[in-house]
């Protein structure tokens, strides 16, 4: 293993390739925080490594590979119902996928288990805290291109798909 995230030098560049595969959506700066473990994070289990934020010899050699999978074949990151701001910070129709859950507005859910991709499909067991309640959910999102489909279940209710444009 040749870099080692909390040597500056060494995590600008894993931020940089993080980046360069639309996992890390920031300018690298050379800090291993929440941020960059989040995106490790992502980056893992969309290449089917385990989904925690540990840095090994087998996460340096995925990532070094020539064809990873990039983040924009993956529901991870943040995304806008069609028609409405990725700007605004409180936006209720912005929903954030990582490796461990869903937020939407004032929606979270933690994944039970890691996503299941079938070709553009992603799908998992969550649980999902709204409003004080704990609701026992099946994620269920599309991925195609630029676009995600959400076709969850959140407790008994089937969600409507609603699109999302993916946030730059």
């Amino acid at each position: 293993m040749a870099l080692h995230p909390l040597n500056p030098s060494d995590a600008n560049l894993i931020q940089a390739r993080l980046s360069e595969l639309g996992y890390y959506r920031y300018q690298p700066e050379g800090i291993w925080g929440l941020v960059s473990r989040s995106a490790l994070q992502d980056f893992k289990a969309a290449n089917g490594l385990s989904d925690d934020d540990v840095w090994d010899s087998s996460v340096e050699a995925s990532l070094r590979q020539a064809r990873p999978t990039p983040a924009s074949d993956t529901p991870f990151g943040e995304w806008s119902v069609v028609g409405t701001s990725c700007s605004a910070e409180m936006n209720p129709q912005k929903m954030v996928v990582s490796a461990k859950g869903v937020v939407v507005g004032s929606m979270i859910c933690e994944l039970q288990e890691r996503f299941v991709r079938s070709n553009t499909d992603w799908s998992g067991h969550a649980l999902c805290h709204l409003n004080g309640r704990d609701l026992a959910s099946k994620i269920s999102l599309r991925v195609t291109g630029q676009r995600l489909i959400d076709r969850s279940i959140v407790g008994t209710s089937t969600i409507v798909p609603t699109s999302f444009d993916r946030c730059s």
